[in-house]
């Protein structure tokens, strides 16, 4: 490695004065402007290795040990392991970049390729088959399919057209779903943040406290996602339905151990807490998801 010499006292980035191998001022290390193609690959690969090993690290701490590396980073221990916004980042990267390997088909007649998120219309012009889209939900279909009942407001029209437009072009509509819903929770994680914050107001801590836990909280429902999206990929069937009922809990019950770690204020309570939690954020999710789906749906016309 071309580390700096002892003759070199200022840092080539900002001039300060060195004290050691970093600069105590930007934290670039002391080295010669120009690297030998052996150390610039060391480098590279110290840097991958060194995030990948953090990474894995940190994810083995989250899930073994709750609560443990929100206590960590707010008490200070901060480089050590993954940040948790950066933890978050990288994984629901992860979690997208697996949601857009998902076949947005299946098969459809005669068994040829066709698109797989079927919005349960029928291949029909009229709109009888377009609106079986909203009649699951007690929305009754537009007026020239059965005639002789009130028409609809004009928006559940609109609505129609618009359902039938996404059926026509699933993976425009998917991928726009998956757009804003990966935008939308950067508005969830706070909301989820404050609702903690509002059972913890005797406590005294501060907003970044439970904004810690929430992306914390993310982190591990991503992963279950994950987990639940490779046990739909195993060949057979059966494979999700014990698994993934266990799984579905996962979330609730790493949140109140992790409750229980930073707040000591008992196990009941903390898992008291963490179901209240998790039902008004799950209401909340399931709102929003209907307004994003809704908002993702193309424009009719």
């Amino acid at each position: 490695m071309s580390d700096a010499t002892p003759s070199q006292r200022l840092c080539l980035n900002c001039e300060a004065e060195l004290q050691g191998t970093f600069c105590h001022r930007c934290g670039q290390k002391a080295q010669n402007r120009r690297l030998p193609l052996k150390s610039l690959l060391h480098d590279v690969m110290h840097d991958l290795w060194h995030l990948d090993h953090k990474v894995l690290e940190s994810l083995w701490l989250l899930i073994r040990h709750p609560g443990f590396l929100a206590e960590e980073y707010l008490n200070g221990r901060r480089v050590r392991h993954l940040p948790p916004f950066r933890l978050y980042v990288l994984s629901s990267f992860a979690l997208f970049l697996a949601f857009s390997f998902v076949p947005v088909g299946s098969k459809g007649e005669g068994g040829k390729p066709g698109h797989g998120i079927q919005l349960k219309t029928s291949g029909t012009v009229g709109g009888e088959g377009a609106a079986e889209v909203l009649t699951e939900a007690g929305v009754e279909p537009a007026a020239e399919a059965h005639p002789k009942r009130k028409a609809n407001p004009p928006w559940v029209d609109a609505l129609v057209a618009r359902a039938k437009r996404a059926k026509e072009d699933p993976d425009r509509f998917y991928h726009t779903f998956l757009s804003n819903l990966s935008k939308s929770l950067f508005v969830l994680m706070p909301l989820f943040a404050g609702i903690l914050m509002l059972l913890h107001l005797r406590s005294k801590t501060l907003f970044v406290d439970h904004m810690v836990i929430s992306l914390h909280h993310h982190v591990v429902s991503f992963l279950v996602i994950l987990l639940l999206m490779g046990l739909a990929a195993l060949p057979g069937s059966g494979w999700g339905c014990l698994p993934g009922f266990l799984l579905f809990f996962a979330p609730p019950v790493h949140l109140a151990v992790s409750l229980q770690r930073l707040f000591k204020r008992g196990w009941v309570r903390s898992f008291i807490k963490a179901g209240l939690v998790s039902v008004a954020y799950g209401l909340i999710l399931s709102v929003a998801l209907l307004g994003l789906t809704i908002l993702s749906l193309p424009k009719a016309g």
